[in-house]
């Protein structure tokens, strides 16, 4: 079994989160998905989620 840990995001990981985000947009995009191809989420609504502590 295995053990998966979680923690609201930081200011810090916001650049990763980023880099994870466009990956994933990327491969929708590829798979023919219309999912994140206006843009959203962008860089200021996880900024905002982190600093509301919703992410």
């Amino acid at each position: 079994m295995t053990t998966t840990y979680l923690r609201r995001a930081k200011p810090v990981d916001l650049d990763k989160i980023m880099e994870i985000i466009e990956d994933a947009r990327a491969l929708l995009k590829q798979d023919g998905s219309p999912q994140w191809q206006d843009g959203h989420p962008n860089r200021k609504a996880i900024t905002t989620d982190i600093s509301q502590e919703i992410s």
